[in-house]
């Protein structure tokens, strides 16, 4: 496993959320907390700092311990801010998990960082495309280094990016960890059955 000062929490919560129709990071599903705060909390079980990525626009006021990571440029998505965080601790691993994961739990996060692989990231095999998921992702210091190169030829999308790393690929031990809320309706359905 990796050691806890090497390893920092990202949490991606700087989308627009144009099909949700409000911020996915502020939805309540359990105990009255917003998402990106129960993400982080989350997160924080197991790294040395974590990190919450929004765009310059966002209304969501992070709290410490937590650490806000500002977008510094829009529209780009969840790959600007991967390499954000890189440029903030380039030497450590960054674990990075979407606000919109409302049943990421403990487990979830222990199986990305129990498992042994000598791969540049990590990540969960996802059941529908059978490809690397970005959602959930380790990804090491020698991912970011990566990352830094494909962010400045053009490359905007994690997938592609996690697709072109030598990744070590996991089965979910459970189907719903990678199971996002995008509309109004998936929102109520999976807020009901947690």
């Amino acid at each position: 496993m990796i050691e806890r000062e090497n390893l920092r929490g990202l949490v991606v919560a700087g989308g627009r959320s144009k099909r949700m129709g409000r911020p996915k990071a502020l939805l309540e599903y359990r105990d009255g907390l917003p998402q990106w705060k129960h993400a982080a909390m989350l997160l924080a079980t197991r790294c040395s700092e974590v990190f919450v990525s929004l765009s310059a626009q966002s209304i969501i006021e992070v709290e410490p311990p937590f650490k806000t990571l500002f977008d510094t440029e829009t529209d780009q998505g969840p790959i600007h801010a991967w390499a954000r965080a890189s440029e903030i601790a380039p030497h450590c691993y960054w674990l990075c998990i979407n606000c919109d994961l409302p049943r990421a739990d403990i487990e979830m996060i222990d199986s990305l960082l129990s498992s042994k692989s000598d791969h540049l990231a990590r990540a969960f095999m996802n059941p529908e495309t059978q490809f690397a998921d970005p959602q959930c992702v380790l990804l090491s210091p020698d991912a970011l280094t990566r990352l830094d190169d494909a962010y400045r030829w053009g490359m905007r999308t994690p997938r592609r990016f996690i697709a072109e790393l030598p990744v070590h690929t996991l089965e979910p031990q459970r189907s719903e960890w990678l199971e996002g809320a995008n509309t109004p309706e998936d929102f109520i359905r999976i807020r009901d059955s947690i």
